[in-house]
């Protein structure tokens, strides 16, 4: 039985989306995918309330960056906790409820853990 709560896995690789769905949902969490930071945003406005973000930073339309800052500037997102996932490491300050950096390839050990204590 899955989680109410989904986790929103953000990444513009249909394969890495398709892997970290399938992946977390044996893990017995619900996810949704969105492939950019503005897909994200519309799901979230849209009422998606997701236990946990997991965060590409380099996307295409809006990255990683831009989408945690428009998370963080808005009173009602800012405490959702994201964990960024990145395969060059964060090159520059990450607004938002940043609760861990996780390097690509994901160990998944790691995640897990990150995910059972945030979401």
């Amino acid at each position: 039985m899955a989680n109410k709560a989904p986790i929103l896995v953000v990444d513009d690789d249909d394969a890495i989306l398709e892997a970290m769905r399938d992946f977390l949902e044996l893990e017995g969490f619900a996810v949704r995918g969105a492939k950019n930071g503005r897909e994200a945003l519309r799901l979230i406005h849209d009422g998606l309330r997701p236990a946990l973000i997991l965060l590409d930073l380099m996307m295409p339309i809006m990255t990683g960056w831009e989408f945690a800052q428009e998370v963080a500037a808005d009173p009602a997102l800012r405490g959702l906790p994201i964990c960024v996932m990145t395969a060059t490491g964060p090159t520059k300050p990450i607004a938002g409820a940043v609760v861990a950096v996780i390097p690509k390839p994901l160990p998944l050990d790691r995640l897990l853990d990150v995910i059972r204590r945030h979401a």
